[in-house]
């Protein structure tokens, strides 16, 4: 099955299946990457908010050699790994190397930001309504959030934030969306999907005229033979089963798709052709996306409607066959630090190429932003790394990690999946699972911690000042 024969075949599956699975497609729709991750449909494992007192003193105060001041200024790093079959990872340089300037990866710098001081908190402001923790959708599954590479800096984050960058404040935003025990959505936007399914339309080049736009319910017919079944298992049909939740919009060679989640899918067909020396196939080089990341933002600029467009890679981790595989990713980088993190994570493209190599989907993530709850101050990342001594993160590894420790590599983030009650930031913890290392071939699992102060933390127990 290609890649092109999985996607139609997800458009059999239930929609309550989809919205479980995309917060794990938000990462690579249409390949898996996360490690055992083995199905395109399978759900996102349980995600539980663990607090564990036997984590206290577990982990390490420092890696040796670190300094317990301020520590040695970030070093050069160079972020390509060996080629498939080595023994052992060989960090190269060369035109298709990563970005150098990664001294965020040193350890010894890692442990002597983690194991800083942690400025005390300002007054709370009365005015910021408490955030709810462990409110979360979950669901059964397969998997995990684990990331395969020969070494951590492999693995692309092209957003822009750095350890050593500081941040005061961070927005926070509730989901309008919510689904009911029955998986029926509830705070749907149809007005609001119209517009962004027209607003790609025409950064197409496409007049509304040219369009015809429909959505997903269910036809009279279909919907007499659902109420058949559920009456015959003495049943009725729960209020809202037959509402739409997406809609489609076709012209000649382009169809454009958008969910209640404002995640819209444009689809090529036939595909288009890619220039000489740029790719986005599964098996396309570093170079190869970053020269399609230049056409891509030079082609289709009205599309993206950005007011600054950046391209960006992100990914590159491996499959369990050592293979490499980069997503583009596209996002607006007007506005100061906190938007350009906000857009990157909670408003991007991503584009795409089938298994011939020709330009197939792009697809818009975008988190509706429209009830904001407020700005609330952020914790720095020696503080989290505290939380998480203590047990308070969320993870769906299915181990802690080794008592001796410390973080590959320590990201500021938005969780945006669809289960999300809110959107609100977390420092993300890539920590190297030992155990699972095969071949030379690591596995980093990712841990998180709310980036927002405890005190505004519904269900987070808030810290005193003190450690045990």
């Amino acid at each position: 099955m290609n890649a092109r024969q999985l996607s139609d075949a997800l458009n059999f599956l239930d929609d309550s299946l989809l919205d479980e699975t995309r917060g794990a497609l938000k990462k690579r729709p249409l390949r898996a990457r996360r490690f055992a991750l083995l199905v395109a449909a399978a759900c996102v494992c349980l995600v539980a908010l663990i607090a564990v007192p036997a984590l206290q003193g577990r982990f390490p105060a420092a890696v040796p050699g670190a300094d317990s001041g301020t520590g040695p200024s970030p070093a050069s790093v160079s972020n390509a790994g060996p080629a498939h079959g080595e023994s052992a990872p060989s960090p190269t340089s060369g035109p298709d190397a990563a970005d150098p300037a990664r001294g965020d990866l040193d350890p010894v710098y890692i442990a002597s930001v983690l194991n800083g001081e942690i400025p005390p908190h300002g007054e709370a402001d009365p005015s910021l309504p408490e955030i709810p923790l462990g409110a979360e959708r979950s669901a059964g599954g397969m998997g995990f959030e684990g990331y395969l590479a020969y070494d951590i800096s492999e693995l692309e984050n092209g957003g822009p934030w750095r350890l050593g960058d500081a941040v005061d404040t961070l927005p926070v935003y509730r989901n309008p969306l919510a689904y009911d025990e029955a998986h029926i959505a509830h705070g749907v936007d149809f007005d609001k999907m119209r517009a962004l399914l027209l607003d790609a339309a025409a950064g197409l080049g496409i007049d509304e005229a040219q369009l015809t736009v429909s959505d997903n319910a269910p036809g009279e017919a279909e919907q007499a033979a659902i109420r058949e079944k559920f009456k015959e298992v003495g049943e009725e049909v729960p209020e809202g089963y037959f509402d739409p939740t997406s809609l489609t919009a076709e012209a000649d060679g382009v169809r454009l798709e958008i969910d209640a989640n404002l995640v819209l899918t444009v689809q090529f067909d036939p595909t288009l052709p890619l220039p000489e020396g740029c790719a986005l196939d599964a098996g396309a080089s570093r170079t190869e996306v970053k020269a399609a990341g230049a056409y891509v933002l030079e082609q289709y600029g009205a599309l993206l409607g950005y007011e600054a467009p950046v391209a960006a890679l992100s990914a590159g981790d491996r499959n369990i066959y050592g293979e490499q595989t980069y997503d583009l990713r596209l996002y607006d980088a007007a506005g100061g630090e906190a938007r350009r993190l906000e857009n990157y994570w909670l408003d991007y493209w991503n584009f795409y190429a089938d298994d011939s190599g020709g330009l197939w989907l792009a697809r818009h993530w975008l988190s509706n932003r429209s009830e904001k709850l407020g700005d609330y101050p952020i914790i720095t990342p020696a503080e989290a790394w505290r939380l998480f001594q203590n047990g308070h993160f969320i993870t769906s590894v299915p181990e802690l990690p080794p008592e001796d420790t410390m973080p590959a590599r320590v990201d500021l983030l938005y969780r945006s999946g669809s289960g999300e009650g809110v959107f609100m930031p977390y420092y993300r913890f890539l920590i190297e699972l030992p155990d699972m290392e095969s071949d030379g071939l690591k596995t980093y699992g990712a841990y998180y911690v709310p980036a927002v102060q405890s005190e505004y933390l519904e269900g987070l127990p808030v810290w005193d000042g003190g450690f045990n």
